[in-house]
């Protein structure tokens, strides 16, 4: 049971680290935009482009992982 509960979780961080890399301004949206008024610059979309990057690519690596050992 533990094992399934690992293995989801890495797929839920790989699937929100697409929708980081494809829709910024949603996860934004989600999680950010209470704090503010007005949307933040295109950098700050650059910068969460680059950690979804960075989570599928950690994310890969940990599921490609799992699975070998299973």
């Amino acid at each position: 049971m533990f094992l399934v509960i690992i293995f989801l979780f890495i797929v839920f961080i790989l699937l929100m680290s697409i929708v980081m890399i494809i829709n910024p301004y949603l996860i934004w949206r989600i999680t950010e935009s209470w704090k503010s008024s007005t949307t933040p610059s295109k950098a700050y979309f650059i910068y969460q482009r680059i950690g979804g990057l960075i989570g599928v690519i950690f994310s890969l690596f940990f599921l490609l992982t799992f699975l070998k050992f299973l």
